[in-house]
């Protein structure tokens, strides 16, 4: 086990830590409460509800609102509390209460003003009676009654004014997703009787006339027409649906190739139900340039860039180059797409990279070429690859010589991600798999099949609260290790791996104790996430996991806590990681992970 100098680092971080998670942590709590109320004039209470009827009592009532005014006078304060019966029984309603008693008090204590709510929701008005129906040309069709009978209110249901609200917009989505998409209300009505406890519902839907996708004329000066003829999604004869509109449009967004795309149905235009559509496709900027500054504790500081040549012809290729500059490693790559078959998801892909690394144990000098085709889906959250990869190696493991090995290696990516797209996401699944090998017969030095999974999932903990779980799992067969590269091994240890041990710290060793790599790998962690504040979250986390050849040796495993800024240009991440499962751990022995940046 190895373990830089970071004592600074450490004692630095310790009294951050110090400082600010204590008062991260009151931020929210009832220190926070007390301090807040403080500074309202008014003490509002209210009882006899709970859960979404206090929470709208409160939106609805004016002295709520009021209570840290400082204009608030002596008889505003009065008036307002006069108001506040009328207020808490017309938020009562819209969940079925209309008979709702309410009591209150206001009394001065000092400067400060009291009021007191009592609240007895009475019986709640309950659907005696439903007229649900769709009617016009679609009354008939099955998934429309099927969308009817999923209604969410029923005989007998306390009324409630937001899921009658819901239902009603859930029945136009439905006909307006078959191609009914002038579906509006002819007719809605809720008849409420206060003094049955009694409300009758009746709602019609008129589906009007049923449209289909008729001819889609793009207007463009991009690319070559039989190509931008491949990007229509829009099925001639299929029903209309905005959302499959929206699809290709945001699909010509993503491509890079327009700044602006625009979609005009002719509704007025249209002859046996087909609607005409006209797709204008404003250019983007031929050359996008970008930069990023950032931090790694494993990597240490490092500058990158990249540039994106959008449209080098009008047969939509474009290419991009991108560096990334660190003390460990050094990155240098460079692309070529190329669409083919369906061009707002297909690519063929030449690309080049060379890439430098060393560690305290291996250093490496790595040239790549491949030549793959790549599928990915419009939103990104499906990627699909397979390639031709030719590479070359120069590698030394402690005070070993040089070793120099080529392989030619044919293999498939794929990856599935499903997250929720905001800065603190609570629920969230990420799947990739790499699957390559080589032989020795072909162009190659040594024979290898590698196998790499790995997942991640978020699970939510209340409304502040994501527990995460990453797993990673490794297997390779190979001929002569000796001439299996080190960037194809598998090491642990770091910021992304397990926490607690430095960079590439574990795997398989030489006789001189130096870290090899190995062919196999098991990496799994658990941590904790709380947020604190709309930027800040702290962490606790258990990291395990390590690279073994043919035997598994041991289970390393780290564990501790840190916290992260979040932000809109990148992100601070501080963890603190013991390495938990070796003997005799000393406060020395503790690792600062940090790192800092955006990513381009």
């Amino acid at each position: 086990m190895r373990h830089c100098d970071r004592a600074g680092a450490l004692v630095w971080a310790m009294l951050l830590a110090g400082l600010l998670l204590p008062a991260l942590g009151y931020a929210q709590g009832p220190l926070a409460a007390r301090l807040d109320g403080l500074n309202n004039l008014v003490t509002v209470q209210i009882e006899g509800v709970e859960g979404e009827l206090l929470a709208n009592v409160r939106a609805h009532l004016s002295l709520e609102q009021r209570k840290a005014d400082k204009t608030l006078t002596d008889r505003w304060v009065r008036i307002l509390h006069g108001d506040a019966p009328d207020e808490i029984r017309a938020a009562l309603e819209p969940f079925g209460y209309y008979h709702a008693a309410v009591e209150g008090d206001l009394k001065q204590v000092g400067d400060k003003w009291q009021a007191t709510y009592r609240i007895v929701p009475g019986d709640p008005v309950r659907v005696l009676s439903m007229d649900l129906r769709f009617v016009g040309p679609g009354a008939g069709v099955e998934r429309l009654q099927a969308a009817i009978a999923a209604f969410p209110l029923k005989n007998g249901d306390v009324l409630d004014h937001q899921r009658y609200e819901e239902g009603k917009a859930a029945l136009v989505v439905a006909a307006s997703g078959l191609g009914y998409v002038q579906a509006s209300a002819a007719v809605a009505r809720v008849t409420v009787d206060p003094k049955a406890d009694a409300a009758t519902v009746t709602l019609h839907i008129d589906t009007g006339p049923r449209f289909y996708f008729g001819e889609v004329s793009f207007h463009q000066d991009i690319l070559k027409p039989d190509l931008v003829d491949k990007f229509n999604t829009l099925r001639l004869g299929e029903p209309y649906n905005d959302e499959d509109v929206l699809t290709l449009q945001q699909g010509l967004q993503l491509t890079d190739w327009a700044a602006v795309v625009t979609v005009e149905p002719h509704f007025d235009q249209a002859e046996d139900g087909l609607v005409p559509l006209d797709v204008t496709l404003q250019p983007s900027k031929r050359n996008r340039f970008s930069f990023g500054v950032g931090y790694e504790t494993d990597v240490g500081p490092r500058v990158s860039g990249r540039w994106t040549h959008r449209r080098i012809n009008r047969a939509g290729h474009h290419s991009e180059v991108f560096f990334r500059l660190s003390p460990v490693r050094r990155t240098l790559q460079g692309a070529y797409y190329m669409p083919v078959w369906k061009p707002l998801t297909d690519r063929l892909a030449p690309s080049a990279l060379y890439e430098y690394e060393e560690t305290s144990d291996t250093r490496r000098n790595t040239v790549n070429g491949e030549f793959a085709f790549i599928r990915r889906s419009i939103d990104d959250s499906r990627f699909f690859k397979t390639f031709l990869e030719w590479r070359g190696e120069d590698y030394q493991v402690g005070g070993e010589p040089t070793v120099t090995t080529r392989l030619f290696s044919i293999g498939a990516g794929a990856r599935y991600t499903d997250p929720q797209r905001v800065p603190f996401p609570q629920r969230g699944r990420h799947v990739s798999l790499d699957l390559r090998g080589a032989s020795s017969a072909v162009l190659s030095d040594t024979s290898y099949a590698q196998l790499t999974v790995a997942a991640k999932y978020l699970v939510p903990v209340g409304t502040n609260g994501r527990i995460r779980l990453h797993g990673e799992a490794g297997a390779s067969a190979v001929e002569f290790f000796e001439s299996f590269p080190t960037s194809l091994r598998y090491f642990v240890g770091g910021d992304s791996s397990v926490r607690g041990y430095a960079y590439k710290s574990l795997g398989p060793e030489d006789d001189n104790g130096n870290v090899i790599g190995g062919k196999n790998m098991l990496l799994f962690s658990t941590e904790y996430d709380h947020r604190v504040k709309p930027q800040w979250v702290v962490a606790g986390f258990v990291d395990a996991g390590n690279a073994y050849n043919d035997t598994w040796e041991k289970l390393n495993v780290g564990a501790g806590f840190g916290f992260r800024w979040l932000s809109g240009v990148g992100s601070l991440k501080v963890d603190l990681g013991w390495p938990v499962s070796e003997s005799d751990v000393q406060l020395g022995d503790v690792m600062l992970h940090l790192g800092f940046g955006a990513a381009l």
